[in-house]
């Protein structure tokens, strides 16, 4: 006999808003945008998701990876 399923998905009212990061090609909250040396700029600015209105990351010639975010 096994116990109550547990589900891994979280109602979409309870999540942490999410805005596309391009660094890691994934959605971070935007508490990880905060903790990204290459975003700067408001909160209102990463809600919005307007990448060059908060994020200074350049494909190809930046780092991808310094262990961060934190997962």
């Amino acid at each position: 006999m096994t116990g109550p399923r547990k589900s891994d998905a979280t109602p979409k009212l309870l999540q942490a808003p999410a805005t596309w990061c391009p660094r890691v090609q994934r959605d971070l909250s935007h508490e990880e945008h905060k903790a990204c040396p290459y975003c700067f700029g408001e909160d209102a600015d990463v809600k919005k998701g307007d990448l060059e209105s908060f994020c200074d990351f350049k494909p190809g010639k930046d780092p991808v990876n310094f262990g961060f975010p934190r997962n």
